[in-house]
């Protein structure tokens, strides 16, 4: 799973770092909670960064509270 890769880079690692059983407590965590959406499609938002465009779509879509 790419989240557990990430969260298991040095960089990350350095700044906060968690345990193997910590990391997967907070993988379930998100997978308990969490809700899938499929992302729509949203005009052009960010011009300096197209590829955030999916992010935003997915946000809008799931409602979310936070991004």
């Amino acid at each position: 799973m790419e989240l557990e890769r990430v969260l298991n880079y040095p960089r990350l690692q350095a700044m906060w770092p968690l345990t193997q059983l910590e990391i997967a407590r907070f993988i379930q965590a998100l997978q308990d909670f969490g809700e899938c959406v499929v992302p729509g499609t949203i005009q052009a938002v960010i011009s300096a960064g197209p590829a955030d465009d999916p992010v935003l779509a997915t946000a809008v879509v799931g409602r979310a509270n936070v991004l």
